[in-house]
């Protein structure tokens, strides 16, 4: 894969955060593991969560992909809007910088920020689609009470959309929201940690917020909206194994594991169902084994996506002396619910016999 994963190790309040280059092995803690990715230039691959034990070897993978284009705003500059939110509760004053009307025409983007808080700064967020008179959503981190929020402004009157406990709040974080449509997300570190739907600001400028005293922060970045990718991983432990896969298909679509050989010719193009597009002719490379009803292969190697689009396969490999030291590469494909055609897969990753 190309691109940085961040892969968060959670036990409890606390939280341990690897960053993994492309290659790169890293020892994980055991137990419960999550991998997060950065966005790029075909979109955000989705998360995924599995256990590990301490025989665990684990690969994964997302789609090969250049890294995603980025402008720099500049919320500080001459042409910036600088103002303050404030409510009859909270007497403090949010300090609110944004790039201004130059940004008052947009409307679907994701914009992020790497903030460094210090004593004196109580919360800090991103500011999207902000009018001077219309209003803004801000998605903030708050150190002072250890909570995730975001919020709906309009005017002086505001409302809590959603908030959560964040005992794990460090002094750095990076920040991201994408506003698409209804669509608000918001990210802690590439780890989308709120989702929700609204409509009452279609549009507006981005910016930074905060109470307390300015922290440091980085460039303010924005970026085109990242559509949703599929993600992979193999949880192995010596012959056997578990396929975990994010996807972005609704619940209810079929999946079928695969288990291939590595292409022994230059790249062809090929479908989402595996033939020449001018040929209608299927893949010479071989394909080792389809699951079935039957589970011969594993658990749940053919199935429904459950809900959010996630799934997981068990696999129970052969001990054959023949295939004792090769490889083998695994993926789904993703089939409509009434079995009518391939609308997907998921990336190769590695199985060892």
């Amino acid at each position: 894969m190309r691109g940085v994963a961040v892969t968060a190790s959670e036990s409890g309040e606390s939280r341990s955060n690897t960053a993994i280059e492309p290659g790169q092995q890293v020892s994980l803690v055991e137990g419960k593991t999550s991998v997060h990715f950065p966005s790029n230039a075909n979109g955000k691959p989705l998360s995924l969560q599995f256990e590990t034990s301490k025989s665990s070897r684990v690969d994964v993978a997302v789609a090969a992909a250049v890294a995603a284009t980025a402008r720099k705003l500049e919320p500080f500059g001459e042409q910036a809007f600088q103002g303050a939110l404030v409510t009859k509760v909270r007497e403090t004053p949010i300090h609110v910088h944004t790039i201004g009307a130059a940004g008052l025409e947009l409307r679907d983007y994701r914009v992020s920020v790497t903030v460094n808080s210090n004593r004196k700064t109580e919360v800090f967020g991103i500011v999207t689609r902000h009018h001077e008179t219309r209003g803004c959503y801000l998605f903030s981190i708050d150190w002072k009470a250890s909570k995730v929020r975001l919020e709906r402004w309009m005017g002086s009157d505001h409302m809590i959309v959603r908030q959560f406990e964040a005992p794990w709040l460090s002094s750095q974080h990076t920040l991201t929201m994408q506003v698409d449509g209804f669509r608000l997300q918001c990210s802690v570190d590439d780890e989308v940690v709120l989702h929700s739907f609204d409509g009452a600001l279609g549009g507006g400028a981005p910016g930074v917020a905060w109470v307390g005293e300015r922290p440091t922060i980085g460039d303010l970045l924005l970026e085109s909206v990242a559509a949703p990718l599929a993600s992979a991983a193999l949880v192995q432990d010596g012959n056997r194994a578990h396929f975990h896969a994010a996807t972005p298909v609704a619940p209810g679509h079929l999946h079928v594991l695969e288990l291939a050989l590595d292409r022994p010719h230059p790249w062809v193009v090929r479908s989402l169902a595996g033939c020449e597009p001018y040929l209608d002719q299927t893949w010479s490379a071989p394909t080792v084994l389809w699951g079935d009803w039957r589970n011969s292969l594993g658990s749940n190697t053919i199935g429904e996506v459950g809900v959010g689009g996630t799934l997981t396969c068990g696999l129970v490999l052969p001990d054959l002396p023949a295939l004792r030291l090769h490889s083998a590469l695994a993926r789904v494909l993703l089939i409509t619910p009434d079995g009518d055609s391939i609308v997907g897969v998921t990336p190769f990753v590695r199985v060892a016999f």
